[in-house]
């Protein structure tokens, strides 16, 4: 049998090629997940920069934590960073916005609910907020903080 080499050089360069494939996605599945991590880790620095900044130029807050918000769309820091920057402006419609957007994003997550109660409170609106703490609390039972701020809004007549 003289067909011998031709059909080990096949075989040779079949397994080269997948060789090289698997290297290729491997590559390639590599550069997706830096690319992630990268537009996760700058969307922090952004929501980091804003919250620093919103006590002090809310406005300027606004502008990077949208930013923030556009790299990492899920991050619940920084849909409260962009609540809390409105609530600074005394925009408690655009506050209300975001938390209740927060809400949707995470409806098991008794802090939304919370800070509604807060941002009501505030803006004195107190039907709202002992609706809002009630929320929270069903979510949380053992929170003292939630019970209390029950308990008071409740002492206010609401």
């Amino acid at each position: 049998r003289g067909g011998g080499v031709p059909s080990q050089l096949a075989s040779a360069d079949g397994r080269s090629q997948r060789r090289q494939l698997a290297v290729v996605a491997a590559l390639g599945v590599l550069a997706l997940l830096a690319a992630s991590l990268g537009r996760q880790y700058a969307a922090m620095l952004y929501s980091n920069s804003g919250q620093t900044l919103a006590t002090t130029h809310p406005l300027k807050a606004l502008d990077r934590l949208r930013t923030a918000e556009q790299l990492d769309p899920w991050s619940m820091q920084t849909q409260y960073a962009v609540a809390s920057a409105y609530a600074l402006l005394d925009d408690y419609a655009a506050a209300r916005t975001v938390l209740l957007h927060a809400e949707q994003m995470e409806p098991d997550n008794y802090v939304p609910p919370a800070l509604l109660g807060d941002i009501a409170i505030r803006a004195g609106d107190d039907r709202t907020a002992l609706a809002a703490y009630r929320r929270a609390l069903r979510l949380d039972p053992r929170e003292p903080v939630l019970r209390q701020a029950v308990s008071t809004t409740e002492g206010r007549g609401a």
